[in-house]
């Protein structure tokens, strides 16, 4: 599930369940919205559960689009099995 919610120039965009190749063309499409129309965006992961290559494909796009349009991207309150593949993968530190 992917809720959202915006005040002015900022998004938070909440998940629950896992990101993978299901929730991948709803996350595409929300994380396309907000970065057309927020400078901040904020992705809440704290009720996030297991992530696959597909899904890490998608917040990673979500975050060069981001970053294309002159904002910003977040991941917060990740789990360790979320920190470990972002560590793993060499993305921990974008």
């Amino acid at each position: 599930m992917i809720g959202l919610t915006t005040a002015g120039q900022h998004a938070v965009v909440r998940l629950e369940g896992d990101i993978d190749m299901a929730m991948a063309p709803a996350l595409r499409d929300a994380l396309g919205w907000v970065t057309r129309h927020h400078l901040g965006v904020v992705v809440d992961l704290a009720a996030a559960g297991t992530i696959d290559s597909v899904g890490l494909g998608v917040l990673i796009r979500g975050h060069r689009r981001a970053r294309h349009r002159g904002g910003v991207m977040c991941l917060a309150a990740p789990s360790r099995f979320l920190l470990t593949v972002l560590h793993t993968m060499h993305l921990d530190g974008v």
